[in-house]
């Protein structure tokens, strides 16, 4: 039987009724429910707090002083008593892998409560000193670094990376100048921490927009170092010209000299140096005898009897290869002979280009004469640098004296193949011609000078002495010692100054005497300042004690040209007139020639009218009139006016 509508009606109401109440029962029982939780949170907080509390009043204490500190302490307090249920224990979940998502998620609610030590200097005695080799931005003011997780880069301040101004600060810091300048941002960021006291932690790539990121801002850090720049007097130049910052932050220039004087603190000091090497690489001992010849190599690298290198690795790499042949030889000791040996070693592998040479000048391709006598013609040194290796070679030098006023010719000039420096020494020969020779007449004199078979840039005044030596020779047309080769600038007053190479020099024209022949005459002449600085080969040295070589020192080109000739050079009376005979007398006597067939062939002239008209003619051919303009009067040529053109200038030299 069917139930009437109206009680179908009062049974949904009744159950309408039923489930207001279950719901109403619900929401209280869950309000009851959050009420409990509340209440056990705060007693677990307030469990937690007290259990807290003996553990951070030593902190408290400790840094009661320290307002960021105490902040800290406060908050990371409060932190994990707000957050305790990170350290409870959690049922173990059934599936594998959402455990071990969990158990990551867990490890990293945990990573807030690390600590990130950048620097810990618990340990350290005195000022900490850091020399960073590599001074790359990052490596120098640290770095905040990222990982992947589940696709994007993500970082804590865990990540924080210390610099090399981290570890160094309240210390020294070294670095090496230029690795410094070859890194992108690392000195304009080195002087802006310097400037500002503070070390900041950034993206550098991000500052430059090259990186578009959110990530950590670390606060600045307030920095107090002392930063050492070591360079070459290159870069110091360099910094102090075009960055105006540098002498207002590095106020302190030290420089480091490359040589030591020769005494016994430094002989001591030098053993004491070899003794620690050979103990830190394992090399055998040195002998005293091989100690003698690490302390003669070492005055021949700074080429001065009287002091030492203080380039340590020449000397190293020199030592290491001796105890290396001592090794072979089943020796307990490097011996001087050891020492030796690894020089010539050394030196062999690198004298390719020097054995060449001698070669050519051996066969005749370049022309050198060792013996006999020339006139105009001497034997020049010149020193040629193959970077790790350098020697000396001797090079012809040929003078053309003739009637003229076109004075000295250096044909190196007009090629373009000569520097300034040598061009300025022929200037010098020059003053001097005039200073002995053209006190009472002008000097007729046109000469050129040349170094035979160069065909590449030569420079430097050293050999400035040795063309006026052939100059002189081919004025007096005496002749030349062709077995005696020369080094050695000169001034106006004649007097011989000292040069570099002095020792490659001189072993560079004994070779060459050698494999010609020697023949007891040849030798080489150099200035007397240079004989501090002979520290020549054993074999050279021998040489001349024998008497098969000769090393002649001279003050002044007179005492120069003397035994180049074997003629006196000849000093002059209260006349002004050179003994007959001499040097200066022959060259003398030649220049009044000159001057005569000059002057006869002028007519009335003078010499001196003679060079003022040829000026004249000069100056007009390099500024001529203008042409006339209708209606203008003549006009002369202003001072300066340069020459019109497709006329062209003529120069005289």
């Amino acid at each position: 039987k069917a139930i009437p509508e109206s009680v179908q009606q009062e049974y949904k109401e009744k159950n309408k009724r039923i489930e207001e109440k279950i719901a109403e029962s619900m929401r209280t029982m869950q309000m009851l429910e959050k009420e409990v939780e509340k209440a056990v949170k705060r007693l677990n907080q307030e469990s937690v707090g007290r259990g807290m509390d003996p553990l951070f009043k030593p902190l408290h204490d400790l840094y009661k002083d320290d307002e960021k500190v105490m902040a800290y302490l406060q908050e990371y307090q409060q932190d994990v008593i707000e957050n305790y249920h990170f350290f409870q224990e959690e049922a173990q979940e059934e599936n594998p892998m959402l455990g071990m998502l969990r158990g990551g998620q867990q490890t990293e609610k945990l990573t807030r409560y690390q600590v990130n030590v950048l620097v810990d200097n618990s340990r350290q005695e005195g000022s900490q000193v850091i020399s960073e080799t590599n001074p790359t931005y990052y490596n120098l003011f640290g770095k905040v670094e990222y990982k992947s997780s589940f696709g994007t880069m993500v970082t804590d301040f865990t990540m924080i990376k210390p610099g090399a101004f981290h570890l160094a600060n309240g210390g020294y810091l070294i670095l090496q100048i230029v690795d410094l300048l070859s890194n992108p941002y690392s000195w304009q960021v080195l002087k802006r921490t310097l400037k500002n006291s503070s070390i900041r932690i950034e993206n550098v790539f991000e500052e430059r927009g090259l990186v578009a990121s959110t990530g950590l801002k670390p606060e600045p850090i307030p920095v107090d170092i002392k930063v050492l720049l070591i360079g070459t007097p290159y870069y110091y130049q360099l910094l102090s010209e075009l960055d105006e910052d540098f002498h207002k932050l590095f106020k302190v220039k030290v420089e480091f000299d490359t040589e030591m004087y020769k005494d016994i603190e430094h002989h001591l000091t030098f053993a004491s140096f070899v003794r620690s090497y050979c103990e830190k690489e394992g090399l055998l001992p040195f002998h005293r005898t091989a100690l003698a010849s690490m302390v003669d190599y070492s005055s021949r690298l700074v080429e001065n009897q009287g002091k030492m290198t203080t380039r340590f690795n020449d000397l190293t790499r020199l030592m290491v290869e001796a105890s290396f042949w001592a090794e072979e030889e089943g020796a307990k000791a490097v011996m001087d002979l050891h020492v030796g040996r690894a020089i010539r070693e050394q030196e062999y592998r690198s004298n390719r280009v020097d054995e060449k040479i001698r070669e050519m000048i051996v066969e005749g391709t370049i022309m050198v004469d060792v013996t006999g006598e020339r006139v105009g013609q001497i034997n020049g040194l010149a020193v040629l640098d193959m970077g790790d290796y350098s020697f000396g070679s001797p090079h012809r030098i040929t003078a053309q004296t003739f009637v003229g006023r076109t004075g000295i010719i250096n044909i190196e000039r007009e090629t373009s193949l000569s520097g300034q420096i040598h061009h300025k020494g022929l200037l010098i020969l020059s003053g001097y011609l005039a200073g002995l020779f053209a006190q009472d007449k002008p000097l007729p004199l046109s000469a050129s000078i040349t170094f035979e078979q160069t065909y590449s840039m030569i420079d430097g005044d050293s050999a400035s002495s040795t063309e006026l030596y052939a100059l002189l020779s081919s004025l007096s047309n005496i002749p030349i010692k062709q077995g005696i080769a020369v080094t050695g600038s000169v001034n106006q007053w004649g007097e011989v100054q000292p040069i570099g190479g002095v020792n490659d020099k001189i072993e560079g024209f004994y070779a060459v005497c050698k494999a010609v022949g020697l023949t007891g005459e040849q030798g080489v002449m150099i200035p007397h300042q240079n004989v501090k600085n002979l520290m020549l080969k054993d074999e050279v040295i021998q040489a001349v004690k024998r008497g098969l070589f000769h090393i002649w020192q001279v003050r002044t080109v007179e005492e120069g040209i003397e035994i180049l000739t074997g003629v006196e050079a000849g000093t002059p009376n209260e006349e002004g007139k050179y003994p007959e005979g001499t040097v200066f007398y022959e060259i003398n006597s030649r220049l009044e020639k000159m001057y005569s067939s000059i002057a006869e062939g002028s007519g009335s002239q003078t010499l001196f009218e003679i060079i003022q008209s040829e000026e004249s003619d000069e100056e007009k051919e390099s500024n001529p009139p203008a042409p006339d303009q209708p209606g203008q009067p003549d006009q002369p040529n202003q001072p300066g006016q340069p020459a019109q053109p497709g006329q062209g200038t003529r120069k005289f030299k």
